[in-house]
């Protein structure tokens, strides 16, 4: 085998990229649950920090579909390599400003055991995942040709 064969696709890399993200939540939402001592799904008025994430994952999740996208038109790659370059970059973003308010309701999560913190972090998580990178989205968000199309459809 050569080694054109062996290394990633640049599509491998980015999935990999959002599963260690997507996988890193839970993982921490996991430990905290195991090692918060009691939890309470009781809503508390005077719990100032549960609307500050609610906003702050709303935020981040406006930000992410938003103005990543503002960031896309500004910046119009030219090859196909420079479009996969760029839809990495991209997609690391979008993973990035979702994942850090995800860890803070977590976090929340295990200062208060408030369930509400934990539900918000799977919400987060459920729009990374709709989020996830894929060849079908790449080609529909960049508008490739049907050269880069086919180029694309070779790739792991």
């Amino acid at each position: 085998m050569d080694n054109q064969n062996q290394s990633l696709s640049p599509f491998s890399i980015t999935k990999l990229m959002g599963a260690a993200l997507i996988s890193g939540i839970i993982f921490f939402a996991i430990v905290s649950f195991m090692t918060q001592g009691t939890y309470h799904l009781d809503y508390d008025p005077d719990d100032m920090m549960l609307p500050v994430v609610f906003m702050v994952l709303l935020t981040g999740t406006v930000a992410s579909m938003f103005l990543v996208n503002k960031f896309v038109v500004l910046t119009e790659p030219s090859n196909l390599t420079a479009k996969l370059a760029h839809y990495q970059r991209r997609t690391l973003i979008k993973f990035a400003l979702i994942e850090a308010p995800a860890i803070f309701a977590v976090f929340q999560f295990m200062t208060t055991g408030s369930l509400y913190y934990i539900f918000m972090a799977m919400v987060a998580l459920g729009v990374m995942v709709y989020l996830f990178p894929s060849k079908q989205k790449f080609i529909l968000e960049y508008n490739l040709t049907m050269d880069e199309r086919s180029e694309v459809n070779k790739m792991r």
